[in-house]
């Protein structure tokens, strides 16, 4: 398996809450230097995960990266130190 040497590697934290059929959550994910990431929903009331998912990464030549779990994908980019969601303008920082 290729590692792969990236900025994105590591751990990051949204900077506000995301809401999703009526109850906020806490996101953060923990890319891995060999092309996955784990996403994980943690309840904003009180902070017990929710919702665990195991993805896929990767970066293209114009430096987005792709997120995708084999059916459906979500494009992001890293700009000023902040991990951007570009669909749905979310922001992340490192940990």
């Amino acid at each position: 398996m290729e590692l792969k040497n990236d900025e994105i590697v590591g751990v990051w934290h949204a900077d506000q809450e995301y809401l999703d059929g009526g109850s906020f959550f806490n996101l953060k994910y923990v890319f891995a230097a060999d092309g996955t990431v784990s996403e994980f929903w943690y309840d904003s009331g009180n902070g017990t995960l929710q919702r665990q998912y195991d993805l896929f990464w990767e970066r293209d030549a114009e430096g987005e990266y792709t997120l995708n779990d084999g059916n459906d994908f979500r494009k992001y980019t890293i700009a000023d130190a902040k991990l951007c969601d570009v669909y749905f303008d979310l922001y992340y920082h490192r940990e």
